[in-house]
């Protein structure tokens, strides 16, 4: 069993240890504390020499945003401008919410810096002679290879050359460093698209400006996208994926559709309407898209009325309309006008030859009855050729139609 100082011991040692982290951590805490108010009062006195030492030695220990602040405001006392610029910067990227009002401080001395400081910049090019043009400048710099001396900071380069597609880039600049930009100029691409037939349009997807029958045109690399149509033919459609410096060249054939025509036949409701044969309504109303061309036989027949018959031919791309009027048949007004024009003929004819009987007559009252009888055997006869003409007309009553015929334009 383990005697009670031993075990003292044992605890004592493993608290000490424990500890130990922390009572390191506190002594460096306060050599930083000792160092930056050593800092402190060398500046005071005008030594930033002495001052920056000791502020470096406190950053190092316990590193805190106000002492980079400090630190960057001797070196540029100092004159060393760069280091300033540097240490400014990082207190900027690690600055609590407590050091707002020297943040505004840090941003301020960093822009005064900028009006000493300078970088270099070399900027280079392939194909080389592109014209380098900096920021919102106007003018180029200079063209490819170039060597520029410009404030620190992030500045845009613009490279443009002839026949070339223009590149920007965007560069950090640090003081007193040299920083370099190389960049390949694409050549643009171009897309050939010929086409057959000749009067054939190509529209472009993006909205570009339509051609007819042939497409030259350069393009930035990307996707592109092209429909070619033309009346009678079937649309094509090409898609193209760009890449810099390649002519693209198409050529496409559009293929003619098949020879159809459009029938379209109205005005005739409730009629059964045939085609070829087959029933193809029976509403008297009819659209067919897509016949073949040449002669198609046509009936359209409703109960009561004459039919209407035709052999129609259609040409291709021909849309034909067919205004059907049916002509009602009057059956029972037919056989009644025949039958009072056989009647009137019948008592005419017997009227007519005692009529002749009586005017050959040698006596004269036999010879006048027999010009009475006469005259209305003519009547008789009048009637009978107006009821025979009126029942022909009811028995062969025809059905008509309108036909209008449009054909596409090319």
């Amino acid at each position: 069993m383990v005697s009670h100082p031993r075990r003292a011991r044992a605890l004592a040692l493993a608290l000490a240890l424990a500890l130990a982290p922390s009572a390191h951590a506190d002594k460096r805490e306060a050599d930083a504390q000792r160092e930056y108010q050593l800092g402190y009062q060398a500046l005071q006195a005008g030594d930033c020499v002495v001052a920056l030492s000791h502020y470096q030695r406190s950053y190092t220990l316990a590193p805190r945003p106000r002492t980079l602040f400090n630190m960057a405001a001797c070196q540029e006392t100092l004159q060393q401008d760069a280091l300033a610029w540097r240490s400014y910067h990082a207190f900027l990227e690690q600055a609590e919410p407590r050091d707002a009002e020297i943040a505004v401080k840090a941003r301020a001395r960093i822009e005064a810096l900028r009006q000493r400081l300078t970088g270099r910049l070399v900027v280079d090019s392939t194909p080389a002679g592109a014209a380098v043009v900096l920021d919102d400048d106007r003018q180029p710099r200079g063209t490819t290879p170039l060597t520029l001396a410009i404030p620190p900071g992030t500045h845009r380069v613009r490279l443009t050359q002839p026949g070339a597609i223009p590149a920007e880039r965007s560069v950090e600049i640090t003081p007193e460093a040299t920083s370099s930009l190389a960049v390949d100029l694409a050549l643009p691409s171009a897309i050939v698209i010929q086409v057959e037939p000749a009067d054939a349009q190509i529209v472009a997807d993006d909205g570009g400006a339509p051609a007819r029958g042939r497409l030259d045109r350069p393009v930035s690399p990307g996707r592109y996208a092209f429909t070619i149509s033309r009346a009678g033919y079937r649309t094509e459609h090409v898609a193209i994926d760009a890449v810099a410096s390649r002519t693209y060249a198409e050529r496409v054939v559009l293929q003619p559709l098949p020879a159809r025509a459009t029938l379209v036949l109205a005005g005739a409701a409730g009629a059964a309407i045939t085609v070829d044969g087959r029933a193809a309504s029976t509403a008297g109303v009819l659209t067919m898209r897509d016949l073949a061309t040449g002669p198609h036989a046509i009936r359209v027949e409703r109960a009561g009325h004459a039919p209407w018959r035709t052999d129609l031919a259609l040409a291709a791309g021909e849309t034909v309309t067919v205004e059907v009027a049916l002509a009602p048949r009057h059956r029972a007004l037919a056989w009644t006008a025949g039958g009072v024009g056989v009647a009137a003929l019948a008592a005419g004819s017997v009227v007519g030859v005692f009529a002749l009987r009586d005017v050959t007559s040698p006596n004269a009252s036999d010879h006048d009855r027999g010009k009475s009888r006469a005259l209305v055997a003519d009547g008789l006869f009048v009637v009978s050729a107006v009821g025979v003409a009126a029942a022909w007309h009811f028995f062969r009553s025809r059905s008509s139609a309108s036909i209008r015929r449009t054909t596409e334009a090319p």
